[in-house]
């Protein structure tokens, strides 16, 4: 079960997704820069006062977002279009669409770029999609290698 809600800290009002978690054994605060600020407590401890432990992380959580919002003014956002950038493993790649047959978008990483195979219809988000599911096979891949 997951809410949003608003907590308070100091000048600064934080807005974060509080979420009941039947696998968290203690509160967490996590920050990210998609998901935001998230208090997860688990649910044997849900009626505990989720936002005085929030408090208690006020310069933790208020720190993070600095850098969040740091990170966010320096990485331009991708531009899901043919010749548009995006970043893999932390390096920037020009995005080129490829006209194909393909009703469903499939990405593939060649030479420094990443080459989206679609058919001319083929929407933003619709190439970001394909780009994200060819970071799923490379990070799998990488993990893999890893583990072995």
């Amino acid at each position: 079960m997951t809410s949003d809600e608003e907590a308070r800290f100091g000048d600064a009002t934080v807005r974060y997704r509080r979420r009941i978690s039947l696998r968290a054994k203690r509160l967490q605060v996590r920050v990210s820069h998609d998901m935001g600020v998230e208090l997860v407590i688990p649910a044997r401890a849900k009626d505990v006062d989720g936002e005085a432990f929030l408090q208690t992380h006020a310069d933790w959580i208020l720190e993070q977002l600095r850098h969040v919002d740091a990170m966010r003014q320096r990485t331009p956002r991708p531009q899901w279009k043919d010749g548009g950038r995006a970043h893999l493993l932390g390096r920037p790649c020009p995005i080129r669409v490829l006209d194909g047959p393909r009703r469903k978008a499939r990405a593939r990483y060649e030479d420094g770029v990443l080459e989206v195979l679609a058919s001319g219809t083929q929407s933003p988000e619709e190439i970001r999609r394909a780009v994200f599911t060819l970071y799923q096979e490379i990070l799998a891949e990488i993990l893999t290698a890893r583990v072995a």
